[in-house]
């Protein structure tokens, strides 16, 4: 039915989700809230477990047709300022 080669050529576009977003790139459109964390979570950049402190969550939303799609990322109070003052 289609010609041979026509979709078979044809790159795939690459999907760029928030997962893989750079720091500046996540926090610049991410409603921060400073938050209890109550359930262990490791910070985003640093690594370093976050639990039963106060940490920074940051929330990216993406709404369109159909349901919204979520991503949260943790950050410790310390790597959040190390964050700012680098201008993220």
């Amino acid at each position: 039915m289609w010609p041979d080669g026509l979709y078979n050529s044809m790159p795939i576009p690459e999907l760029s989700m928030p997962d893989q977003y750079s720091h500046k790139r996540f926090l610049e459109r991410a409603l921060l809230n400073l938050k209890w964390c109550l359930w262990p979570r490791r910070c985003h950049a640093s690594g370093q477990w976050v639990w039963l402190t106060q940490a920074y969550r940051a929330i990216f939303v993406i709404t369109g047709p159909g349901d919204p799609a979520i991503w949260y990322r943790w950050y410790n109070r310390k790597e959040m300022l190390m964050l700012k003052l680098k201008g993220y």
